[in-house]
């Protein structure tokens, strides 16, 4: 045969081929694109060899027009035919689905056979199909597997119609041609002899047998064997194992009988019969069936599909979908999509220790890892499997997984017990890992091989802050799992899923980034095939269809973003409760809002049936189950009930019934709760705006949470308590919001302020304890100046009379003596006047009065001063005599008023000071500062001076920024107590 080339990448007509989909030994089948339609479509091109008889383009061109007026929905769609040069082609409806062989063959590989529903609805579609072409006179001939497609929506569809027609001319025939393929062909149709429409339910059948059993009935090494064995041979009876009821097996019979006239007659029947056959058996959804008239159903225009059956439909007690819950081993049925992949892992943990799933957060990695790997491992006895997440504290929750492999006849308490015995062995390298393992291995024989499965390993990095402990654990496992023990024992492998946003942290720790070199797999978003697969395939297991269109416009929403499974999973959770009469249709899509809006709107409706009271509730509890990120997506949180607080537990139950927080027992036997999935916290606006108010107090509460890990590890270590800024930051945030914080934290931060004003007073006593030993030392040094100055000054007085008396002035010597006598007095007045003063001050620091030691300390500054001027005043006293007793008795007048102006001086300039400081105290102590201000004007206005201005401002600042209310006056001697009445308008002291 000469077969044009491949025409990929040439243009047809109006059409762009794009790749070819298939061959075979009449045609070549081409994905194509229509530009003036923006439409794909499938071009099959016949051979040349076929297009160069005249007899057969005629036929083809007759035959083709004939399916081109063919309108059914599980009938491919003929739009044209035509002929460019010497190709001939026909332009058909291109189907984005897998074909039923491909599906039979994924069904085989990973054991999922067809359901009973699954095998009645793909016979029951081929069956309407073949009635609306048999009713017009056109054959299939051809009727496989191969030939039969899925659609996006899972609607079955019929292919290549109106072309094996086209070889049952004479010619071909006698050229030992035979239409059709010999695993499916009927006994009359190998035989070459005239056929009709019954040649199609004989290959009906076949595909029948092969849906129930997982095989055809013959086979053999050449074709021409096959075709002998549907000629000759009965058919083979189907294995008992299959669970087939001698019903469904009298249905495949008659389908396959040797005679045409001992077959069904027509599809109808043989679905019809089928549909019973199950109806006797465990079909768990179609309770009775109603036969539509042919005529009827053909003429209404209303119905274009010919149904051989109306069943009514009873909706199935379990949803497929699982919402915002990952796919875990149970559901392995209704996982569909990652098929592949799970054949990767499978390969993986069989070659290496370490296997780790990277993707996107919301991309499936829990649901292949335990719905895919797990399922597929946990039937075969040489593997034993082990599961746990690291949670906050990994060790115990390791420990925890492992002594439930132990004895499973300890109670709960008794595990827990052992579990944080264990958890403190493995930590503190009292215990090895691998002779636990071993001896795990023995207790479950036959198995020879471990698989450690630890799901959301991120945790290690979100919940475990201690980075010693973090790295402890690593340790244990890499040292546990080493690479070459396993190659030469290998008896443990460990998987691990990981968000793709903590890789890098992974990979900062050496020996855990070399364990990962060649050991990581990104999962990466499902293509739209294996969307569709995962859309459509769960509902048609419980024979549920998508309305037509359904299936592409949900793909549209999805996307390929690679965290939208979730947002899918849920909204076809939600269509599944609006389905209708065994659809799921476009109306009930709407409804939801789709896939974006479905998730949004339901938190929505749940939150808006709660009280206002509850909605705070509500708040302080979701802001604790969400970790902000930093540098990363913000994550979920494991928030223990004993944080939570009795008081909202209650909700948290509520909220769990509503399935958007998920409730579990940590491995310390602690009640936790957490967000159902993190699509809830990128998908619901009101969440995601509590976060950004609270994101400050979240982040600085999940640093506080990190210093009382520590502060509880070191037994509550006076050290370990916050200081400083952070003590300051938690004062602030424990004001501000100390209903979101728990006991312990707020435990923490008062024992941190605690011990802040302990060391504060400890630090004010020691300053006082110095400046009284400072002021000791000032004073004792004044005096034994002040001491000598007076020796001095006496001796110059005595020598000032004696020199008077010589100069026979004895009335002014003695007036001279009498005023240095005075002079003197006052100075020694003075200075016993600054000794008192700078004893108060003494005594008020021993006292800590802060008031009474500053009046002090500048009362005796000032009388140091005024000593010191009289003493300089005496000197000149003592010069002025020599000269006589009159400019004596002169300079003891000048020096007396003199001394008391410098008197009043010192008493302005003290009070000035005092003023000052009072000012400086006004925001910090308003009291001191009163007292202070007080102290000042009464310096001045005791001795008739007018109070200094800067002095009667701080006092009236002071008045106004103190808490004192009132002054009482008129009391003569000192208060000892105040009691008031009981209606507070008395006063008694």
């Amino acid at each position: 045969m000469n077969h044009q080339s491949d025409l990929t990448g040439r243009t047809l007509g109006k059409y762009k081929l794009y790749s070819r989909l298939g061959m075979g030994g009449m045609a070549r089948v081409y994905k194509a694109y229509q530009a003036n339609l923006d439409r794909y479509v499938a071009l099959k091109v016949l051979h040349a060899y076929l297009a160069e008889e005249d007899e057969f383009i005629g036929r083809f061109e007759r035959e083709a027009a004939a399916v081109a007026r063919m309108r059914h929905p599980n009938i491919v769609q003929v739009f044209d035919y035509d002929i460019e040069g010497d190709s001939r082609y026909m332009v058909m409806e291109y189907i984005e689905g897998p074909t039923l062989k491909a599906e039979l063959d994924h069904r085989i590989l990973y054991g999922q056979p067809f359901s009973p529903n699954e095998i009645s609805q793909i016979i029951t579609a081929l069956a309407n199909a073949l009635n609306y072409a048999h009713d017009r006179d056109i054959v299939h001939r051809d009727i496989k597997p191969s030939n039969v497609m899925f659609t996006l929506d899972g609607e079955v569809v019929l292919t290549d119609f109106g072309i094996v027609r086209m070889v049952s001319l004479p010619r071909y025939t006698l050229t030992g041609m035979v239409a059709g393929t010999p695993t499916y062909m009927a006994p009359e149709q190998a035989r070459s002899l005239n056929i009709d429409h019954r040649a199609d339910i004989y290959a009906l059948g076949v595909i029948l047998y092969e849906l129930v059993t997982g095989h055809t009935p013959f086979s053999g090494n050449t074709p021409l064997e096959i075709l002998k064995k549907h000629i000759d041979e009965p058919l083979p009876p189907i294995e008992t194992s299959t669970g087939v009821s001698p019903q469904v097996e009298q249905v495949i019979a008659k389908a396959l009988e040797k005679d045409p006239d001992d077959r069904f007659q027509t599809a109808v029947s043989l679905a019809e019969a089928l549909q019973k056959a199950l109806g006797q058996t465990a079909v768990p959804h179609h309770t009775t069936t109603q036969i539509q008239p042919l005529a009827t159903a053909v003429s209404t225009p209303t119905s274009p599909e010919t149904p051989v059956l109306s069943p009514t439909f009873q909706m199935p007690d379990v949803c497929p979908y699982r919402g915002l819950f990952a796919f875990g081993e149970e559901d392995a049925a209704n996982f569909f999509g990652r098929e592949n992949f799970t054949q990767r892992l499978l390969n993986s943990v069989d070659r290496q220790p370490v296997v780790a799933v990277v993707g996107a957060s919301g991309s499936g990695k829990s649901s292949v890892v335990f719905a895919g790997l797990v399922a597929k491992l946990r039937p075969n006895p040489n593997w034993h499997i082990i599961t746990f997440r690291p949670g906050p504290q990994p060790f115990q929750a390791l420990a925890a997984a492992l002594v439930a492999e132990q004895d499973a006849s300890r109670s709960d308490t008794e595990q827990r017990q052992a579990a944080a015995q264990l958890a403190e062995e493995l930590q503190f390298k009292k215990v090895a890992l691998l002779p636990l393992l071993r001896q795990i291995l023995a207790e479950h024989a036959p198995a020879k091989r471990l698989l450690i499965v630890s799901d959301q390993f991120e945790e290690i990095y979100t919940l475990c802050t201690n980075q010693t402990m973090r790295r402890s654990f690593l340790d244990l496992l890499l040292e546990t799992l080493d690479i070459a023990d396993f190659r030469s024992m290998p008896i443990a492998s460990f998987i691990l899923t990981l968000r793709t946003d903590f890789l890098s942290q992974a990979l900062t720790y050496r020996p855990f980034a070399d364990a990962l070199q060649n050991a990581d797999i990104k999962l990466g978003p499902m293509t739209r095939r294996e969307l569709s697969q995962a859309i459509a395939n769960p509902a048609r297991r419980f024979g549920l269809l998508f309305e037509t269109g359904l299936v592409a416009r949900i793909l549209d929403d999805v996307g390929d973003e690679p965290g939208n499974l979730p947002l899918l999973q849920f909204a076809l959770t939600e269509l599944w409760d609006k389905a209708r009469d065994g659809y799921l249709t476009h109306a009930g899509y709407d409804a939801i809002d789709g896939v974006e809006g479905a998730l949004a709107r339901y938190a929505d409706r749940e939150f808006g049936q709660l009280s206002a009271a509850e909605r705070q509730q509500a708040r302080r509890v979701f802001i604790q189950m969400v970790r902000p990120g930093a540098g990363t997506e913000d994550t979920r949180r494991l928030a223990e009930r004993s944080e939570l607080g009795e008081s909202n537990w209650q909700l948290v139950q509520k909220l769990a019934d509503a399935r958007l927080v998920v409730t579990s027992l940590a491995p310390n036997g602690q009640e936790t709760v957490e967000v159902v999935h993190e699509a809830l916290i990128r998908g619901w606006a009101q969440l995601q705006a509590w976060m950004e108010e609270d994101r400050a107090f979240r982040a600085w509460q999940e640093r506080l949470r990190a210093a009382l890990r520590q502060w509880q590890m070191s037994e509550l270590d006076s050290d370990a308590l916050l200081r400083g800024t952070l003590l300051a930051e938690a004062e602030g945030w424990h004001t501000e919001r100390e209903s979101f914080l728990n006991r312990e934290e707020r435990f923490f931060i008062q024992e941190s302020l605690k011990l802040r004003t302990a060391k504060q007073e400890a630090l004010e006593q020691e300053r006082l304890d110095r400046q009284h030993a400072a002021a000791q030392a000032r004073f004792a040094k004044r005096l034994g100046w002040l001491t000598g100055a007076l020796v001095v000054a006496i001796v110059l007085v005595l020598l000032f009379a004696l020199s008077a008396a010589s100069n026979n002035r004895n009335a002014q010597a003695n007036a001279a003596t009498a005023q240095a006598n005075e002079a003197t007095a006052v100075f020694l007045r003075q200075a016993s006047e600054y000794s008192q003063a700078t004893s108060v001050a003494a005594e008020a620091t021993a006292r800590g009065d802060a008031a009474l030691r500053a009046t002090a300390e500048f009362n005796a500054g000032q009388e140091r001063e005024i000593a010191e001027i009289n003493a300089q005043d005496a000197n000149a006293a003592r010069e002025t005599a020599v000269y006589s007793a009159n400019e004596l008795a002169t300079a003891v007048i000048n020096a007396e008023d003199n001394a008391r102006e410098a008197e009043n001086q010192s008493r302005l300039v003290a009070a000035r000071e005092l003023a000052g400081i009072a000012t400086d105290q006004l925001n910090s102590d308003p009291q001191l500062s009163l007292l202070l201000s007080l102290e000042a004007v009464n310096l001045t206005q005791s001795f008739n001076l007018a109070a200094p201005e800067s002095a009667e401002d701080a006092l009236f600042r002071a008045m106004q920024s103190s808490q004192l209310q009132r002054i009482f006056s008129g009391h003569t001697e000192g208060v000892n107590d105040v009691a008031f009445s009981p209606n507070g308008n008395l006063l008694a002291t």
